[in-house]
C-alpha cells in the first residue's frame, strides 16, 4: 500500500519492477512485490504482469494489472507538487505514509498488526466550485486524525520539515515541483 520501488530496465518499453511495502494491507512484514511492467502505446498505461500469493488460496498465481498514470496537474501554481511524509512511532507500532501528486493526495496508517488497524483517506483538488480539496474515501476508523487539512492547506512544505497532529510527528522526506 506504501512504500517504495526500483525498476530494471530490460528492453525497450518493458522493465522489472521491485515494489517494497512499509505499510502493507495484510501483513507487518510483506515480502517484495515484483512484476514485469510493459508500456503501452497511448503513453500513460502500463501492463504489469507477475506472480503472487493469492490470499484466498495461498497458492502463487499469475496476475495482469493495468496501471494508468496521466501527468499530474497543478493546483494553482505552474507546477504540480510532489509531497512525501513518514510517521513512525515504534514504542506503539504504529506507522503512516502521505504522498501528495499534483492533485491527488492520500494517506495510509497502520496501528497494530491486523487488516481492521488501517485507515486511510484519499483527497482530490477540484476549483470548479472554489472549494479547492476535498476528500474522497475515507476507511478504517474514523475517529482518528490524519495530517491531510494540515499539509494540504499548508503555504510551504519544504524537505526536513514536520506537521505535528495529534501526538505524532509527519517528517517531510521529499518536497518538490514537478
Amino acid at each position: 500500500m506504501a512504500g517504495t520501488s526500483s525498476s530494471t530496465v530490460l528492453g525497450e518499453g518493458h522493465s522489472l519492477s521491485c515494489w517494497r511495502h512499509w505499510i502493507d494491507s495484510r501483513s507487518l512484514d510483506a515480502p517484495p512485490d515484483e512484476g514485469h511492467m510493459y508500456a503501452q502505446p497511448d503513453g500513460f498505461s502500463t501492463l504489469e504482469k507477475g506472480q503472487m500469493t493469492n490470499p484466498a488460496t495461498g497458492k502463487d498465481t499469475d496476475y495482469e494489472e493495468m496501471w494508468f498514470d496521466p501527468p499530474p496537474k497543478t493546483t494553482g501554481g505552474s507546477k504540480a507538487l510532489c509531497v512525501v511524509l513518514v510517521m513512525e512511532d515504534e514504542e506503539k507500532g504504529k506507522k503512516g505514509m502521505f504522498v501528495r501528486l499534483g492533485e491527488w493526495a492520500q494517506v495510509f496508517v497502520r496501528d497494530g498488526a491486523g487488516e481492521e488497524d488501517l485507515v486511510a483517506e484519499r483527497w482530490e483538488w477540484r476549483d470548479d466550485d472554489g472549494k479547492g480539496w476535498r476528500r474522497r474515501v475515507r476507511l478504517g476508523d474514523v475517529g482518528g486524525k490524519l495530517p491531510c487539512e494540515e499539509v494540504l492547506g499548508a503555504v510551504d512544505v519544504e524537505t526536513g520539515g514536520e506537521f505535528r497532529v495529534g501526538d505524532e510527528v509527519w517528517r517531510v522526506v521529499e518536497a518538490t515541483e514537478v
